[in-house]
């Protein structure tokens, strides 16, 4: 969930000083989101790229929930790939059932692809 006031307080941030000081991811989501709200790609790369520094085996799933939902295509492959290798094993089957149905195929898309491409190990 998105915290409309410090979305734009990132945002406004951004154009005076051309820098992101998110502290948490959750700071860096509502960066993100901001920046794809006002078109400000700088802000967006910004964010985003915060969010792969934090991306964590233990955020994995939360990650890729939030990528999803909001068109961050390298962190959502990211956080595909690390639920594939499965240094993900904190995430359940209850996590894995928390992502919607789009995400959860193209994981099981990913993993499929992952298996059928010799000398490729998922575990």
């Amino acid at each position: 969930e998105t915290r409309p006031g410090e979305a734009v307080k990132a945002a406004v941030d951004f154009m005076y000083t051309d820098e992101l000081r998110a502290r948490t991811t959750k700071e860096a989501e509502d960066a993100y989101v901001a920046g794809q709200f006002y078109a400000i790609d700088g802000l967006v790369q910004l964010a985003e790229d915060y969010l792969l520094q934090h991306l964590t085996p233990a955020s994995a799933v939360e990650m890729l929930r939030f990528a999803s939902a909001h068109g961050a295509q390298e962190l959502e492959e990211r956080a595909m790939d690390l639920l594939l290798e499965g240094t993900a094993s904190g995430a359940s089957a209850d996590d894995l059932k928390s992502l919607d149905p789009a995400t959860l195929v193209a994981l099981l898309r990913l993993q499929g692809e992952k298996l059928a491409t010799p000398g490729a190990a998922v575990a």
